[in-house]
């Protein structure tokens, strides 16, 4: 084959890409955008500031990955790119936060735990709690809840209650 005929082909086949759709991440009908993604999780967060963003595809459906720290949190969010729905939230201590410790012993029960979880998820019902211990020796509750809409995993703190660890994700994911 010539090089004419193969730069000719090369030029048709980038021409069909363009018209059929191109980039796998082009916006098209409905695509929210990038800037109105970061939008929808500064407000879902509080505000702060983005540390990261893009896009990626999972499954075929399109999403934006967005990360912010505010206020000593991070924030991690997954926003479909064609509607606009947060997929997956997790929200987590900036690392030098957290407080390293050796207790043994929890000091607040499991069922205050579940408690605090169940305040943070705001529905649900508890699938899972267990005691176990973070590789930086901190004692926690990791809790599950299926809620109506989404499925929880909050991480507690087993001696100061704080939420060290927060996961939505709808289940319903398209």
């Amino acid at each position: 084959m010539s090089v004419i005929k193969k730069a000719g082909f090369a030029v048709l086949f980038f021409s069909v890409l363009v018209l059929a759709g191109g980039s796998l991440f082009a916006q098209g009908k409905g695509d929210i955008g990038l800037e109105r993604a970061e939008e929808s999780a500064l407000a879902e967060a509080g505000g702060g500031t983005v540390v990261h963003k893009d896009q990626f595809r999972d499954r075929g459906i399109r999403y934006y990955k967005i990360v912010l720290v505010n206020e000593g949190l991070r924030y991690y969010f997954e926003i479909g790119a064609d509607d606009g729905r947060v997929y997956t939230q997790r929200t987590s201590p900036v690392r030098e936060n957290i407080r390293s410790t050796s207790d043994t012993v929890p000091a607040i029960s499991e069922e205050a735990a579940v408690k605090i979880a169940l305040e943070r998820t705001g529905d649900g019902t508890v699938t899972e709690s267990r005691l176990s211990r973070e590789d930086d020796g901190i004692l926690i509750y990791e809790i599950k809840i299926a809620g109506s809409e989404n499925w929880y995993k909050t991480d507690i703190d087993a001696v100061t209650g704080d939420v060290i660890f927060y996961e939505r994700r709808l289940r319903d994911r398209r």
